[in-house]
């Protein structure tokens, strides 16, 4: 496996897998081409969000958690301005 790629000047890490085998993401570029394209696991199988619903303990987890989402109240506002908000229809 190829060594992790130095970060930009001034760029800390925001999350590593390197250690484990996986990607060091560097930018919230790098994260979201990650999370969007799927990565590579060290047994060299790719992950998409597809193909991790097809295992039944991550669609069960993701069906509680959107659940849950589902129950938190919503308000919506309409911006006037930078600084004044109406209440939306």
């Amino acid at each position: 496996m190829p060594a992790a790629a130095a970060p930009p000047p001034g760029v800390q890490p925001q999350a590593s897998l390197g250690s484990m085998g996986g990607t060091v993401v560097h930018t919230s570029a790098e994260l979201e081409q990650v999370l969007r394209g799927g990565s590579a696991t060290a047994a060299r199988v790719s992950v998409s969000p597809e193909t991790a619903l097809t295992v039944a303990a991550v669609h069960a987890c993701v069906r509680i958690i959107a659940g849950a989402v589902a129950t938190l109240p919503l308000q919506l506002r309409r911006r006037i301005d930078d600084r004044t908000r109406e209440a939306g229809t």
